[in-house]
């Protein structure tokens, strides 16, 4: 699904994970990745490089972060980013498609799962997203705690 979008930018995607048994709502979770990636494309630079780092927070959070080389959000739009229908460039002119759901819906997600999503960016550097997510669901901790 994401490929074809790669391909067509001429985006190289990059993957580097840890072994980790996780308890994940796949579907979420996918959908989740799907989006922070499609962002990550399309805001990079032709022949640019998008990375997949999957990580351990701690014992009971793992992460998985999309960087990208690309154009980066300017630090006073980094808070505005995961707002329903929210365009960094909301000119009518604007050089990137998409409604603003993205990012908006991979946040409220994560939140769902019991986790959160941080973005870090950099102007004309690019930016990392990522989705911190329990290894275990509500659920599962709840009745592993009690």
């Amino acid at each position: 699904m994401i490929n074809p979008l790669a391909e067509g930018r001429e985006v190289s995607l990059e993957l580097d994970t840890v072994d980790l048994a996780v308890s994940i709502d796949l579907r979420a979770t996918r959908q989740i990745v799907i989006n922070l990636l499609s962002n990550a494309i399309k805001f990079s630079h032709p022949k640019g490089k998008v990375r997949v780092i999957g990580r351990r927070v701690d014992d009971a959070f793992f992460a998985i972060d999309v960087k990208d080389e690309g154009i980066g959000i300017p630090p006073d739009k980094i808070g505005e980013v995961t707002r329903p229908f929210y365009q960094v460039d909301g000119g009518i002119n604007r050089a990137h498609g998409g409604a603003g759901l993205g990012l908006a819906i991979a946040s409220q997600l994560a939140a769902v799962l019991g986790g959160r999503l941080e973005i870090e960016s950099e102007l004309g550097r690019g930016t990392r997203a990522s989705v911190i997510l329990p290894i275990q669901p509500n659920s599962a901790r709840s009745e592993a705690s009690a």
